[in-house]
C-alpha cells in the first residue's frame, strides 16, 4: 500500500525526545492514519478476497534475482490480514497458482507480472 507513514517506533519515541513539540507532530499525523484506516476498511467491504491476497502478497514483495518475492508467510497470517478464513486465503493462494499470477518457492511466492492487476484492482 504504500502510504508513507513513518514506522510506530519512532513516533512512540517523540514525546519523551521532543515533548514540547509531539503535540504537534501527533495532530499533523492523525488525519493521514485515520485516511490510511478508512482505505483499509472500506477495501473489505469492496475488494474481493484474491485482490486483497494479490494486495497483500505485493505489498511484501521484494526483488530478488530479477524476481518479485514474498516470504512464504502461513495462512493465517493472510486471512488475518485480509479479514477472510485460512481455508478461504487457501482456496484464493491456489487459484492465483492456477491463473499463472503466482508460483510457490522455497520459502516465498514468486509474483509474476500479472498479479499486479490483481492488487491494483484493490486500490
Amino acid at each position: 500500500m504504500g502510504c508513507g507513514l513513518i514506522p510506530v517506533s519512532p513516533i512512540t519515541a517523540l514525546p519523551c525526545a521532543m515533548p514540547d513539540q509531539s503535540e504537534a507532530f501527533s495532530a499533523a499525523l492523525r488525519p493521514r492514519r485515520v485516511s490510511h484506516l478508512t482505505r483499509g476498511v472500506s477495501g473489505l467491504a469492496t475488494q474481493s478476497v484474491q485482490e486483497r491476497v494479490a494486495a497483500f502478497l505485493c505489498d511484501r514483495a521484494e526483488t530478488v534475482s530479477n524476481e518479485m518475492r514474498a516470504p512464504a508467510v502461513s495462512l493465517k497470517v493472510i486471512a488475518d490480514n485480509v479479514g477472510a478464513s485460512r481455508s478461504m486465503v487457501h482456496k484464493v493462494i491456489n487459484d492465483l497458482v492456477e491463473a499463472g499470477h503466482l508460483s510457490r518457492g522455497k520459502g516465498h511466492y514468486r509474483l509474476h507480472p500479472s498479479i499486479q492487476s490483481e492488487a491494483d484492482r484493490s486500490g
